[in-house]
């Protein structure tokens, strides 16, 4: 009996991955009943952060990878499309403030770098610094002083707070600039403007950072 209900159970999970193999990535989120704007910003608290933004609408106005035009992933020349291809091809306008920072390694390649923007213009974010992506000093994305002021000078005033920090990639080097930047007055900034702050990885010495002094 026990061998029986065993094959029962194998046939019922290999039937379930077979139908699961044939969605993509937006087909398959709305079988689990996930909204495929959650899935572009890989977190719930940052969909809900941004309720009242044009970012969480409709169900078919947030894109994933799978719903972007072919053409907006083959080859470097078509990767670099305009705001007006983005918007003919489904996507909303980028209307949220976002400033990248890259406190760690330096990100992938031209190709990848330029389809992570698109990619994000497509759900909503308006990135102010996207030269940012190229910058590289040995294996970081930057020197220890170019990827402090990333910080910093959102510290000094010098560029206003911006309703998003996003990272661009984790690795290491973000705790060589801890003691480059005023995280007590950067949080007290933060915290006026309402900015968020998401990355991964090496990020979380800039969450603890803030977390520790920016109160």
């Amino acid at each position: 009996m026990g061998i029986k209900r065993q094959a029962w159970i194998d046939n019922k999970n290999s039937h379930a991955t077979e139908t699961t193999s044939k969605l993509n990535r937006r087909q398959f989120l709305r079988r689990i009943g996930v909204s495929a704007g959650t899935a572009v910003l890989a977190s719930q608290g940052i969909s809900q952060a941004f309720a009242a933004s044009p970012i969480v609408s409709g169900n078919n106005s947030q894109l994933t990878k799978d719903d972007l035009p072919t053409s907006l992933l083959e080859g470097k020349s078509s990767l670099q499309t305009s705001q007006e291809s983005l918007t003919q091809a489904g996507c909303i306008t980028a209307t949220i403030e976002t400033r990248l920072f890259a406190s760690s390694n330096v990100g992938g390649n031209d190709e990848r770098n330029q389809l992570a923007l698109d990619r994000v213009a497509c759900a909503g974010f308006k990135v102010e610094n996207p030269a940012i992506t190229n910058r590289q000093y040995l294996r970081f994305a930057g020197t220890d002083s170019q990827r402090a002021s990333d910080f910093q000078n959102l510290a000094t005033g010098a560029i206003a707070a911006p309703k998003l920090l996003l990272g661009v990639r984790g690795g290491y080097g973000a705790m060589r600039i801890l003691p480059m930047v005023d995280w007590v007055t950067l949080g007290r900034i933060m915290k006026e403007r309402g900015t968020i702050l998401a990355g991964f990885s090496d990020v979380t010495a800039i969450q603890c950072a803030l977390l520790q002094k920016g109160q």
